[in-house]
């Protein structure tokens, strides 16, 4: 798990389990994914991170239909994961905290 990821995950309120690949938050009627992509700059040396938050709706017969995405470019990681948790809020109309 990268570092950022990491870092999202400590701070976010949210119970989470890492995958791999992503951090993935289920209820019994929500599934949001969190995804990290590093862009490169090779010539001045530096990396840049944006975060992919998928948030999808369980359908009856179990699976999940896709619903609402944004993608976050915020380098603090405090207010990363206070505008990432606002998102989900909204997006599933209640706090799905822990």
């Amino acid at each position: 798990m990268s570092e950022r990821l990491n870092q999202l995950r400590e701070r976010l309120p949210l119970p989470t389990v890492f995958t791999g690949r992503s951090l993935v938050c289920i209820s019994q009627q929500w599934r949001v994914e969190i995804n990290e992509q590093i862009s490169k700059d090779y010539a001045k040396g530096t990396s840049r991170s944006t975060f992919w938050v998928k948030v999808s709706e369980k359908l009856e017969d179990g699976t999940y239909q896709p619903g609402h995405e944004e993608v976050f470019a915020i380098e603090d990681m405090g207010q990363l994961a206070e505008e990432i948790d606002r998102f989900i809020t909204h997006a599933v109309g209640y706090s799905p905290r822990a």
